[in-house]
C-alpha cells in the first residue's frame, strides 16, 4: 500500500477528468456529511473544497503526518460503506448526559479534498452529540487529521475501515475499583460510605478472582452498590452480621452470595431487621461459609449459587423465628419471586 504526499495530491489529483478523480467519484456516494448539507451545489461544493485545503495547507507544506486542527461540521462526513450511522445512535443518549468539554478528546478523520469532507473514523457519535447540546458552541471541533494516507481511493478507504474497526483497540475500560481515589476527591457519596465502612469494619478488596482470604470482600462492584442503592444502614447490618457472626475472620466470609444474601434479608425483611440481625449474628457462629455454600446448594439443586444461598438463609429465618416468607421458588426451581410486598 502505497502513501501520498497530500501537498501533491491537493495540487495533482483533485483536479476535474485526470484518472484519481474518476476513481474517486466511484467511492463519493458513500461518503456523507454527518449533520450537514447532503445535496450541495457546485458552488458549496466548491467553497468546502477550498475551505479544507486551506485549513490544512500548513500542515500539509510542512510535510506532517498527522495535526490537530479546528474543523467545521459541516465537513465532518462518515463513509457508509463501512461505518453504520445507527451504531452511534445506541450510545447518542450517554454521550449527551455525560458531555464533559474538558474530556471531548479530538476525533480522528481523513481529509477527502476531492469532495470538500473529512472522513471521521473516531468520533461520529461526538459530532452528533455536541450537535444536540450546542450546535452554535461546537460549530467546529478538534480532529487530529492523519495526512499520510494511501494515495488510491479504494485503499484510502480500506486504510480507514480498518482505522474505524481497530479504534477501541488497546483502550480497556476502567474497571470500578481503579476508580475508587477519585471518587474519594471529588466527594462521590457512595464511594465515601465505601470507604467509611471499610475503616470501621477492616475489609479490604482484590482485583483478583478466586478463594478469598478473611476480611476479603468477594465483589467491590456490589458492596459499592449497596452503598449506593440500599445505604449505610444496609451497610451496618451485613458487616455488623459478618462481623459478630465470626465470618469476617473465614475465608470467604466476605463472598458475593454471603452479601448478596444478607442485603436480601435486610431489603425483603424490613420489619423484622433487629431481629434478623441478631439472629443470624449467632446462628452462622455454628457454620462456615463454605458448608453454608454446600448445604445451601444441596438444597436448592436447581437455583444458581447466590440465590440458592440467599434463599437458604431466608427459610432458617422464617422457619426459626417465624417471619412471614417473603419470597417463593417458581420456574421448576430455578426462580425466586417476591411473594408480598416489602420495604
Amino acid at each position: 500500500m502505497t502513501t501520498i504526499n497530500m501537498k501533491d495530491y491537493v495540487e495533482e489529483n483533485a483536479n476535474k477528468g485526470n484518472e484519481a478523480a474518476r476513481e474517486v467519484m466511484e467511492t463519493i456516494s458513500t461518503i456523507e456529511p454527518i449533520v450537514g448539507n447532503k445535496n450541495r451545489t457546485p458552488e458549496e461544493k466548491a467553497s468546502d473544497i477550498g475551505e479544507l485545503k486551506g485549513i490544512l495547507k500548513a500542515a500539509i507544506a510542512s510535510g506532517k503526518s498527522k495535526v490537530i486542527v479546528s474543523v467545521p461540521v459541516k465537513l465532518l462526513a462518515i463513509d457508509t460503506s463501512y461505518q453504520i450511522p445507527e451504531r452511534t445512535e445506541r450510545s447518542l443518549k450517554k454521550l449527551i448526559k455525560n458531555w464533559d468539554d474538558v474530556q471531548c478528546m479530538p476525533l480522528i478523520g481523513v481529509p477527502h479534498f476531492e469532495v470538500g469532507y473529512v472522513a471521521v473514523v473516531d468520533g461520529t457519535g461526538r459530532v452528533r452529540a455536541s450537535q444536540v447540546i450546542d450546535s452554535k458552541k461546537y460549530e467546529e471541533l478538534d480532529v487530529l487529521m492523519v495526512l499520510n494516507v494511501p494515495s488510491e481511493p479504494k485503499d484510502r478507504q480500506l486504510f480507514e475501515a480498518k482505522q474505524y474497526e481497530n479504534q477501541n483497540i488497546g483502550n480497556e475500560p476502567l474497571r470500578e475499583y481503579q476508580k475508587h481515589g477519585a471518587r474519594l476527591i471529588r466527594s462521590d457519596k457512595a464511594t465515601l460510605l465505601f470507604s467509611k465502612m471499610q475503616k470501621k469494619y477492616g475489609f479490604n478488596y482484590s482485583v483478583k478472582t478466586g478463594q478469598r482470604p478473611e476480611e476479603m470482600l468477594g465483589s467491590y462492584n456490589d458492596v459499592l452498590d449497596i452503598c449506593r442503592i440500599q445505604g449505610e444502614e444496609c451497610m451496618d447490618y451485613i458487616f455488623g452480621i459478618c462481623t459478630k457472626s465470626g465470618f469476617c475472620k473465614l475465608s470467604n466470609g466476605y463472598s458475593l452470595g454471603i452479601i448478596r444474601a444478607l442485603r436480601d434479608m435486610w431489603k425483603y425483611y424490613a420489619n423484622d431487621r433487629e431481629r434478623t440481625k441478631a439472629f443470624f449474628e449467632e446462628k452462622l457462629r455454628n457454620t462456615t461459609p463454605a458448608l453454608l455454600k454446600a448445604e445451601a446448594r444441596s438444597t436448592y439443586k436447581y437455583l444458581s449459587e447466590k440465590s440458592a444461598i440467599s434463599f437458604y438463609l431466608e427459610d432458617m429465618a422464617v422457619k426459626e423465628l417465624g417471619v412471614e416468607q417473603s419470597r417463593e421458588i417458581t420456574n421448576n426451581g430455578t426462580r425466586l419471586i417476591p411473594v408480598r410486598k416489602f420495604a
